[in-house]
């Protein structure tokens, strides 16, 4: 499986917002964006927490500023 880099990542921002991917990637939150494209990866001896193609895509999506509700 191939995973978004966080240069890709700044190139489509900088597509959608118009604001050069240079100026993005000194951006305070840019290490926070770099975090949530790893997190699809993310696994603990040898087992993926997301397996699936369709949890990978999730945790893209899930909005992680607030911590799951239990």
């Amino acid at each position: 499986m191939r995973y978004l880099t966080l240069a890709e990542a700044l190139v489509i921002a900088e597509a959608v917002t118009g604001i050069d991917h240079a100026v993005l990637a000194k951006a305070a939150g840019v290490g926070l964006l770099d975090s949530a494209l790893h997190a699809p990866q993310a696994g603990f001896g040898g087992y993926e927490l997301y397996p699936e193609f369709t949890a990978k895509a999730a945790v893209l999506c899930a909005d992680r500023s607030q911590p799951p509700s239990t």
